[in-house]
């Protein structure tokens, strides 16, 4: 039985951390539209964590087994066949996005810096918006967000540090090669998994944006969860300490990158769908903040 599991004892949210993906009944989710989406949850407190707990119970239903399953027979017959051979970024070989992506690393500590200041920006600003409407559900998600940023940028910072290992900048003790290999095919995996969801169901329409994300977060836990696993079996190798401290990062963060991603939304709701001015505000910081990371990293 194929499981997906991850740790929010922290939160309080459920008692047991294992969810199984088989032997639930499927049920049909009434999928809402993305600017639905907004409006409902601007009237719940702590949207990240209600977010997190809304997608235990549906995931828990069996609600994401046929798109999770889809999504596994495809992976498993594209190995068969040897149809990712080009996607593999994270592999000894390499390839063209692979050296992109390389290049993108070797300039990291100068794009993480500029990205700072971009972020230090946007969220003065939010704070700014926030403060002078404080007792708008907008402000609430607001300082949600802002209380947890150096949340963000650990997950950042430590995902940094295991990709330069994993695309080879640098370098492992020789004993390392097994665990190394492992997580390359794990990370494969993981990035594989998200191009099949997006072509093979995102793109096709079988899915809503919002499916889209909640299975996006499901396939972010389960590799989570692989890695640390992995960990178990090389205690005392570099990579697995690189590993472990990613995976706290992520399990850290997480409850709130939906806070996050709310901002985000906000910034492509329609102007007529706005509740009140702080919203359209907030909208138009998120939208400069976007395209202004954009062209920060097509500079590179």
């Amino acid at each position: 039985m194929k499981k997906f599991v991850y740790i929010i004892a922290a939160l309080g949210l459920l008692a047991s951390p294992l969810l199984a993906r088989k032997g639930l009944k499927v049920e049909k989710s009434n999928v809402t539209q993305e600017e639905k989406t907004i409006e409902r949850s601007l009237k719940a407190p702590s949207i990240g964590k209600q977010w997190l707990s809304h997608l235990v119970e549906t995931a828990k239903q069996g609600v994401y087994n046929d798109q999770l399953e889809q999504l596994d027979r495809l992976y498993d017959n594209g190995i068969k066949e040897n149809q990712f051979k080009d996607m593999m970024l994270y592999s000894e070989q390499g390839s063209g996005l692979r050296n992109l992506f390389s290049n993108v690393q070797q300039t990291k500590e100068k794009y993480l810096e500029k990205l700072k200041e971009l972020e230090d920006t946007k969220n003065q600003e939010l704070l700014q918006v926030a403060g002078k409407n404080p007792d708008l559900q907008i402000a609430n998600i607001i300082n949600a967000y802002l209380d947890h940023h150096n949340l963000k940028l650990q997950d950042i910072q430590t995902s940094q540090n295991v990709e330069e290992v994993l695309l080879g900048i640098k370098s492992l003790p020789t004993e390392e090669q097994d665990i190394l290999s492992q997580t390359r095919s794990i990370y494969n995996e993981y990035q594989i998994k998200k191009s099949l969801l997006t072509a093979h169901l995102f793109m096709q329409g079988k899915i809503s944006k919002e499916t889209f994300y909640s299975i996006d977060q499901i396939l972010q836990m389960e590799k989570s969860e692989k890695l640390k696993d992995l960990c178990k079996k090389y205690p005392k190798a570099t990579l697995a300490k690189l590993l472990q401290e990613k995976t706290q990062a992520f399990e850290a963060y997480f409850p709130y990158k939906y806070e996050e991603n709310y901002l985000i939304t906000l910034s492509k709701v329609k102007e007529e769908k706005f509740q009140n001015k702080t919203e359209k505000n907030v909208s138009k910081i998120m939208s400069s903040y976007q395209a202004k990371k954009q062209k920060l990293f097509s500079a590179k």
